[in-house]
């Protein structure tokens, strides 16, 4: 029995033993796509991919909660995935763990539109090595981060069991921890089917309840980063330090826009700066960024889904494009359904240049 064949065999004794039980919810999907190269240089993409997940489903409700009611009551998922790349002998296959969360946009009786997004981590099986895999210029590390988008329409038939069309959009990257460092998009298109043991709906009333009031005013926060990057293939990694101010607002309690300016120094350029004598006398000024950005952050109670996106204001040394972009979520100590005057928050990001992974940060903030 082949890899593939093993790996579909798990997924449906999964799919079946959760449908037995009848005690959990789950769902089996299939999709069939293709890599969208995201370089001039990629290698050849011989076949199409494919793509298997199994999920474990919770439905929230209001009763465990309280943002559910907002969002239209969303599916919580954690999946397993297969990914066939298709190019085996040089990227390999992608094996990855999703947490995702499934929203209906709009619902009829028996169908409606969702939209699913997550975030993992994956095993990528055929990295680049120097002589086993040396036309690999795409993932240098067998671990990755793994994102996923998805849209589906889906169709109820039977009481517990739904039926969905959907199309998804898994990428895999190390956010340059790691180089080589491209990235993998693949583009798939399918079919789910999903049992989901309904619960009760307990609307959370946020009128019923002595919620303090929302204080809407634009507020100032500040947040300082150490992040981590690599040059070079097998290099070390260096640090990357990053200090940002700003000004927020809370549109509601579920959502929170932003716009400030940071300062980026990148030890990474500094040193090679440094070491070949490219500027003498501007090492510091070279391997420094500044930038102005605009963000929006979903708010879960104890967790802040944040997107921004901006322009870097200087022309620093190595610079890949004007556009900076970040993806990642807040950590929130207190409830920020409860609170929203100074908020503490620890954060994790992907930085990027426009598309292609800068680095990895990690953040400690301030919301006033």
């Amino acid at each position: 029995m082949n890899l593939l064949k093993k790996v579909i065999f798990v997924i449906c004794f999964l799919f079946f033993s959760w449908g037995a039980f009848g005690q959990l919810s789950g769902a089996f999907s299939y999709g069939y796509g293709r890599i969208i190269p995201t370089h001039r240089v990629y290698p050849e993409i011989e076949n199409n991919s494919n793509y298997f997940s199994a999920a474990v489903i919770w439905q929230s409700t209001g009763r465990n909660f309280r943002w559910a009611k907002h969002y239209n009551y969303p599916l919580l998922m954690l999946s397993l995935n297969y990914n066939r790349l298709g190019n085996p002998d040089v990227l390999g296959n992608a094996f990855g763990v999703l947490p995702s969360m499934s929203f209906y946009l709009k619902k009829g009786k028996n169908a409606g539109w969702r939209f699913d997004i997550g975030s993992g981590v994956a095993f990528l099986s055929k990295p680049y090595h120097a002589v086993k895999n040396p036309e690999n210029n795409v993932y240098g590390s067998k671990f990755n981060f793994f994102f996923e988008l998805g849209v589906a329409y889906e169709i109820a038939f039977k009481k517990h069991f739904a039926l969905a069309i959907f199309l998804k959009l898994p990428h895999y990257s190390a956010s340059n921890l790691h180089q080589p460092n491209l990235g993998i998009n693949t583009f798939n298109f399918g079919t789910s089917i999903r049992y989901l043991k309904h619960q009760e709906i307990s609307s959370f009333n946020e009128n019923k309840l002595e919620l303090p009031v929302l204080n809407k005013k634009i507020k100032p926060f500040f947040r300082l980063s150490f992040g981590l990057t690599r040059n070079g293939l097998n290099g070390p990694k260096y640090p990357v330090y990053v200090a940002g101010f700003g000004f927020s607002k809370l549109l509601n309690r579920y959502s929170r826009i932003n716009s400030g300016f940071e300062y980026i120094f990148n030890t990474a350029k500094y040193n090679f700066i440094r070491h070949t004598y490219a500027f003498t006398g501007k090492e510091f000024e070279k391997a420094s960024r500044y930038s102005w950005y605009l963000g929006y952050e979903w708010l879960f109670g104890h967790v802040g889904f944040l997107a921004e996106a901006g322009l870097y204001l200087n022309n620093h040394y190595g610079r890949q494009s004007i556009f900076t972009t970040k993806l990642g979520f807040n950590l929130y100590p207190w409830n920020t359904i409860l609170h929203s005057n100074f908020l503490p928050y620890f954060g994790a990001y992907v930085r990027a240049y426009a598309g292609e992974a800068d680095f990895f940060e990690m953040s400690l903030g301030f919301n006033f």
